[in-house]
């Protein structure tokens, strides 16, 4: 039956017999209305989400005040919202509350007895007398003999203020040194290296560099190998104009993270590598911008953009000089490629341009060989029922061709029956302007007030 559904829906993309969409009221939407009526808090659609999620975790809160997973959560919503102050607040209290108590030494597996591998500065351990490489025979009084790493710290923690008893061995001497525990800090974990990397890009979307690179360094040193430790540390770089080793850093973070790639592009492009800073956007990272939904990112594209800018605007002079000889396919093409580095607003004048050369040509142009495969998948996926998937795929086809009238038909027809009518509205509105004199525009309007209907029983 969903395979029929998407066949059905397949020939209305090639026919455009349009049809009314189902109608389901989802929890985002009435979250959407809720903000909406309240005051005008919600300024941008697509900070529903994280929003929504702000709320729920600081009713959590109320419930569950030394829940860390709960502030963790509403940090990061929070910063997603690019509310850095209240992000920052909730950053630190989690931090705070994960810190542990001890004597500042780090303890590691030896012969017979545990070792002490480093001892921290100006802690209980250091002011003690303790040293790298003593072996740990005692602690108050019970042997260490054969004992686990995680035994042996176990005997060193508790409450904060007791002295503990550590009798050690050093070059065959024994020493009794006493120790009162104190707040050391964070534990060694991926956990809590997310923790301080998180406020490392607080800082930095505050200004606070200082501050910023000292978690980075931390969370780097307490997890080397964590991804979004190696993110947080390549980001403090790229801010201190060390380009090549931010590149090397964000290369060994995760590669299918787009806040990593698009660090990545920055730093090619302040290094003056133009070329691989467009690919690794051209590539990677314009076939899907959904993580411009949160705010953080959208401030470092703009950066991205920046700094490619004066190519860009070579890019545009090319286009007109092609358009002004009657190349139309090269103008077409080289505007879509210049359009990829631009804000929205002048994405948009762009693309009103590329309408009035395919206006203007004798036959529609071709798309690319990658928008062409682009849209054969999307067809696929369509047929099978797939509508999520059919839309990646045409979204990267627009990328590729985005003077292809027909493109935003397509996308609008499977937005409509993903019932993301407000998406589905835009796009049919290119559709209208880019070919307003198609034999099918009545329809097309026709569609867009039952999408507005819908949405207003949503409401």
């Amino acid at each position: 039956m969903k395979k029929m559904f998407g066949i059905v829906l397949l020939v209305l993309m090639f026919c455009f017999a349009l049809g009314t969409p189902g109608y389901s009221e989802t929890k985002e939407t009435r979250f959407k209305a809720m903000l909406g009526r309240r005051q005008g808090m919600m300024k941008n659609d697509n900070l529903a989400t994280d929003f929504e999620k702000a709320a729920y975790y600081k009713k959590a809160l109320e419930r569950k005040p030394n829940n860390l997973k709960y502030r963790d959560s509403l940090s990061l919503a929070y910063y997603c919202m690019g509310e850095y102050k209240n992000a920052l607040e909730h950053s630190n209290k989690v931090i705070e509350q994960s810190k542990y108590v001890g004597v500042g030494m780090r303890v590691g597996l030896g012969t017979q007895f545990p070792i002490i591998v480093e001892v921290f500065k100006d802690m209980p351990a250091e002011k003690a007398g303790a040293m790298v490489d003593d072996e740990i025979i005692k602690i108050n009084g019970i042997s260490m003999k054969n004992k686990t790493v995680a035994q042996a710290v176990g005997y060193l923690k508790g409450a904060k203020g007791i002295k503990v008893k550590v009798l050690v061995r050093r070059n065959k001497r024994k020493y009794n040194l006493v120790m009162t525990r104190e707040l050391i800090g964070l534990p060694d974990s991926e956990e809590n290296a997310e923790r301080l990397s998180r406020r490392c890009l607080i800082y930095r979307k505050m200004g606070e560099t200082e501050k910023a690179m000292q978690d980075a360094k931390h969370a780097i040193k307490m997890a080397p190998d964590f991804s979004k430790a190696k993110t947080a540390f390549g980001a403090v770089n790229l801010d201190a104009g060390d380009y090549k080793q931010a590149i090397e850093i964000l290369s060994k973070a995760e590669q299918e993270d787009a806040f990593v790639l698009i660090l990545t592009a920055i730093a090619y492009a302040k290094s003056g590598d133009i070329k691989k800073a467009r690919q690794l956007y051209e590539e990677k990272i314009a076939p899907d911008e959904s993580f411009l939904k949160k705010i953080p990112y959208i401030s470092e594209q703009k950066k991205l953009f920046d700094a490619l800018a004066q190519d860009t605007e070579s890019m545009l002079v090319k286009a007109r000089q092609f358009a002004d000889k009657g190349k139309f396919q090269e103008a077409l093409d080289e505007y879509s490629r210049a359009m990829l580095f631009m804000g929205k607003d002048d994405k948009e004048k762009i693309r009103d341009k590329l309408f009035q050369i395919t206006f203007n040509m004798s036959s529609p142009p071709e798309i690319s060989k990658l928008a062409r495969k682009h849209v054969l998948r999307a067809k696929l996926l369509v047929k099978e029922g797939k509508f999520k998937d059919a839309i990646a795929e045409f979204k990267k086809a627009i990328v590729a061709a985005p003077y292809s009238a027909k493109l935003y038909l397509d996308n609008a027809l499977v937005l409509g029956e993903l019932e993301d009518y407000k998406q589905a509205i835009e796009q049919m509105n290119i559709y209208i302007k880019a070919v307003p004199q198609a034999p099918n525009i009545q329809q097309a309007e026709d569609q867009i007030i039952k999408w507005e209907f819908e949405l207003e029983r949503k409401k």
